[in-house]
C-alpha cells in the first residue's frame, strides 16, 4: 500500500491534462468524421435525385415520378446508343433505349417508301465516345408526337431526355422506329446538353456535347488551340467587316443654281393647287406630265408655250 501511494505521489500533474487533451481531440476527430458522412450521404442523395440511374444523365423537370419510372424498369435491359445494331426484327421484348433530343424536331415528311414519318436526332452525352442516332416515328407516334395537331409535340422540346420502349429494328445501325405513342415517353430535360462552338468551314459546328466536358466535339477536342484559333482567324479574314460594305457615301445631289432654284420655283408655284394658277394652265400641266410618262418626244416649242 505504502509503495501505490509513493507510485502516486510520483506522477506528474501533466500526464491527467495530456490524457484529458488526447480525449478532447478524439472527440473531436470523431464528430469531424460523422460530419463529413452525413455530407456525402446527402451528396449521394441529391446526385440520386439529379441523376437518370440507368442512362446515368443528369436529369431536371422530371416529368413523371422517379420511384414509378425505377420500378418499370425492372426486368428490362437497356440498349446503349453504339450497340443499335444488336437489335433483332423479331426480339423486341424488354428492351429501352434511353438519348437526349439535341435537334429540333420537324414536321412529318414523305420518305423513299412514299410513307409519312419524322426523325429525332439523338444522343448520349458521353464525354468521352459520344454517340447519335436517329428514333424514326411512323403511325400513331407520329400523330401524337410529331404532327402540327399532336398533343407531345410541345413536350418534345431540345434536350428532352427521351426513353423509347420496346423500339422496332431498322436494319441500320444508328436508327430505331417506334410505331405507337406510348413507346415514347419524356422523362424530363437534361442540364448538360451543349453544341460545340469550334467552326468549321467557317460556320459554327453545333454538334451535341456534354457541358461537363471539354465544350468541343470529339473532332475538335482533338484539335490543338492553336488549330482552332487559326480556324477562326480563317473564318474572320473571309468575312467581309462592316465598314468595307458600303463605305462609299452615296452621290449628292448638286446644288440648285440661281436659274434652276427660280424655274423650279416657278414650276412649284404653278402647280394645280394654287389659286392663281387658271383651268386651262393645270390642263396643260397635266397633259405634258402624261406625255413625259409616256417617253414620247416632246418638241421645245411646246415647252415654250
Amino acid at each position: 500500500m505504502a509503495t501505490e501511494k509513493v507510485t502516486a505521489d510520483i506522477v506528474p500533474p501533466q500526464t491527467s491534462t495530456a490524457t484529458s487533451i488526447k480525449e478532447q481531440l478524439q472527440a473531436k476527430t470523431a464528430r469531424c468524421l460523422a460530419k463529413l458522412r452525413e455530407e456525402k450521404q446527402r451528396k449521394r442523395e441529391e446526385d440520386d435525385a439529379s441523376t437518370e440511374k440507368w442512362s446515368g444523365l443528369r436529369i431536371t423537370d422530371w416529368s413523371l415520378r422517379k420511384e414509378k419510372w425505377d420500378a418499370s424498369m425492372r426486368g428490362k435491359e437497356l440498349i446503349p446508343l453504339n450497340r443499335l445494331a444488336s437489335l433483332s426484327l423479331k426480339s423486341k421484348d424488354n428492351k429501352v433505349v434511353i438519348g437526349v433530343l439535341h435537334r429540333q424536331p420537324a414536321l412529318p415528311k414523305r420518305n423513299h417508301r412514299d410513307e409519312f414519318c419524322c426523325e429525332w436526332a439523338l444522343t448520349n452525352l458521353d464525354k468521352d465516345s459520344p454517340e447519335e442516332a436517329l428514333l424514326i416515328l411512323v403511325g400513331r407516334a407520329m400523330d401524337h408526337w410529331a404532327s402540327k395537331d399532336g398533343f407531345g409535340r410541345e413536350q418534345a422540346t431540345v434536350g428532352s431526355i427521351i426513353a423509347v420502349l420496346n423500339p422496332q429494328a431498322t436494319g441500320r445501325s444508328n436508327a430505331i422506329r417506334a410505331s405507337f405513342e406510348t413507346q415514347v415517353i419524356k422523362l424530363g430535360m437534361c442540364p448538360l446538353l451543349t453544341f460545340c462552338q469550334a467552326l468549321s468551314g467557317g460556320l459554327p459546328c453545333k454538334a451535341p456535347c456534354n457541358s461537363q466536358g471539354s465544350g468541343y466535339c470529339v473532332q475538335h477536342a482533338r484539335q490543338s488551340h492553336a488549330q482552332r484559333q487559326a480556324d477562326q482567324d480563317r473564318a474572320m479574314s473571309r468575312t467581309p467587316r462592316l465598314g468595307a460594305i458600303g463605305s462609299r457615301r452615296p452621290a449628292t445631289r448638286p446644288a440648285a443654281t440661281p436659274a434652276r432654284a427660280s424655274s423650279e420655283t416657278a414650276v412649284s408655284s404653278s402647280t394645280p393647287d394654287s389659286e392663281d394658277v387658271s383651268v386651262g394652265a393645270a390642263a396643260l400641266l397635266a397633259s405634258l406630265k402624261q406625255i413625259e410618262d409616256s417617253g414620247q418626244p416632246v418638241s421645245d416649242d411646246l415647252y415654250e408655250k
